[in-house]
């Protein structure tokens, strides 16, 4: 089985299963270089469920269709019915039930890319960020599709000036040491009288 969420060297990726489900609270940012909040991921991952909540209503709603047509092709063999009108309904139910899955999948992947790229170029590429969609084929597993959040090449190799580049970004909130020994030396100069 696929896991749900992998990381890499400035990556993370994310089975696209889990668009289904709530975003799990234990994604590790620090792969990304703290470039954005939980937060704000969680309202990228809202919107994403958003944009394709009418296909997964289809999709459920084709599934449950392929039960009752199946069960209605067992009530007729069960009633005897000429086996050439149980073979015709089942292929015609079958044919019908998966052409529509595809073409709903379909549309669930223009749509889902679509609007991953409209919040590349609007919000996460100004951050160093690009989220992808990809779906990869996988010997004997078969096709696996994630999403893949990950930092820019650009966004990685950039320094700012006056610091080294350590493999992360420093947390922009974090105070900077004080050299206490400085202070001592002036508190000492300080009991003096002229």
């Amino acid at each position: 089985m696929l896991r749900s969420i992998r990381y890499k060297s400035g990556a993370i990726h994310i089975s696209s299963r889990l668009l289904y489900s709530h975003l799990p609270d234990d994604i590790n940012l620090g792969a990304l270089q703290h470039r954005l909040s939980y937060d704000e991921l969680r309202d990228c991952w809202k919107r994403m469920q958003t944009c394709i909540a009418s296909n997964v209503k289809t999709q459920k709603w084709l599934l449950g269709l392929f039960g009752v047509l199946f069960l209605i092709m067992l009530i007729m063999l069960l009633l005897k019915v000429n086996m050439n009108v149980v073979g015709l309904f089942w292929a015609f139910s079958f044919i019908i039930c998966v052409i529509g899955m595809i073409i709903n999948t379909i549309q669930m992947n223009k749509k889902l890319n679509h609007l991953i790229e409209k919040e590349n170029h609007t919000i996460w590429n100004t951050r160093g960020l690009l989220w992808k969609y990809s779906v990869k084929a996988k010997r004997r597993k078969g096709k696996h599709s994630y999403l893949k959040l990950k930092v820019l090449k650009s966004a990685m190799s950039y320094n700012a000036p006056g610091q080294p580049f350590q493999g992360t970004l420093s947390n922009p909130y974090m105070q900077q040491p004080v050299n206490y020994i400085q202070q001592v030396e002036l508190s000492k100069y300080s009991s003096y009288k002229l």
